[in-house]
């Protein structure tokens, strides 16, 4: 009986450390700050806000601006202009007055936002940092395109999101940027430059948006440039930006044809069927567990 307590044991535990593995691994996508509204004029305020970070620690803000969106990463940060603490969470905000809280010239650009703290974990250290497009006169700085989602399911419907990509039009392959969420869910895609672009999405049980504007098209999924993604078949809406312009597309899930293999590639099912053969594996292991507990209790009682 020991034995069989101790191998249903080893399964729940798989079952909570693979299940806090999914969230982390979700949750980890893309910058770890954010910024609302993410542009406007120099009298736009903003709030700046993260999560995950360590409880009760002082957080520092400053910030730069730049005019091209090539020289985004090779900006100079000036001096701290807020400073915040982190609440028990390690969650924070604070609020910013664009164009008060630093110089910045009337002319179209990005004013970039950067969070410090002496307890930053190692994890948000390439991830901390924000940008917002300053518009002047109606004019969006080059490379501020915007593509905002919005996906939803038919009232019958009731189906977690596997995944909203992009790619632009004739690129090698779309790029998995949102991973498992509920829907309905909004997100926009930013800092693109002018240019066409395909948006698909899809459901982990391979549901697929249904509905007028949308076009068949190749492709495959890439999480790194030499990656040789898994081509098929995907429903898009293809959209173009211009002049940094912002452009909203919507998807709506409908009972669809699946595609091959389930209608999802293996980065889409990537953590799930690895989540599948944990549990797996450790139930065997388990069940050896407790074939051998037997086995020695029948060896015992025979002895």
């Amino acid at each position: 009986m020991g034995f069989t307590i101790r191998a249903m044991l080893l399964i729940v535990l798989a079952v909570l450390l693979l299940n806090r593995m999914e969230a982390n691994h979700v949750s980890a996508g893309g910058s770890a700050v954010g910024i609302s509204p993410s542009s406007g004029t120099l009298d736009t305020r903003v709030e700046f806000s993260s999560n995950g970070w360590v409880p009760n620690a002082e957080v520092n803000i400053s910030a730069a601006f730049t005019e091209s969106y090539s020289e985004i990463h090779s900006a100079q940060f000036g001096d701290v202009i807020a400073t915040t603490v982190s609440d028990s969470d390690g969650d924070w905000r604070v609020q910013l007055h664009v164009g008060k809280q630093l110089a910045v010239p009337p002319t179209p650009g990005f004013v970039l936002f950067r969070a410090e703290s002496d307890d930053l974990p190692g994890y948000l250290e390439l991830a901390n940092e924000a940008s917002f497009a300053l518009v002047v006169d109606g004019q969006r700085p080059a490379g501020s395109g915007e593509i905002r989602v919005t996906a939803a399911q038919a009232p019958e419907l009731d189906e977690r999101l596997g995944f909203l990509t992009f790619h632009r039009v004739g690129s090698t392959c779309f790029i998995n940027r949102i991973g498992i969420r509920t829907m309905p869910t909004d997100v926009t895609f930013r800092l693109l430059p002018d240019g066409d672009y395909e948006v698909t999405a899809e459901t982990l049980s391979g549901l697929q948006p249904a509905g007028p504007g949308l076009l068949d098209v190749m492709g495959a999924i890439c999480i790194r440039p030499d990656y040789d993604g898994f081509e098929r078949p995907f429903k898009v809406h293809r959209v173009s930006i211009r002049n940094g312009s912002v452009v909203d597309v919507s998807f709506v899930f409908g009972e669809v044809g699946t595609l091959p293999n389930g209608g999802a590639g293996p980065d889409q099912l990537g953590w799930r069927w690895s989540r599948f053969l944990g549990i797996v594996a450790l139930a065997a292991t388990g069940t050896l567990l407790t074939i051998l507990g037997t086995s020695r209790l029948r060896s015992d009682g025979l002895a």
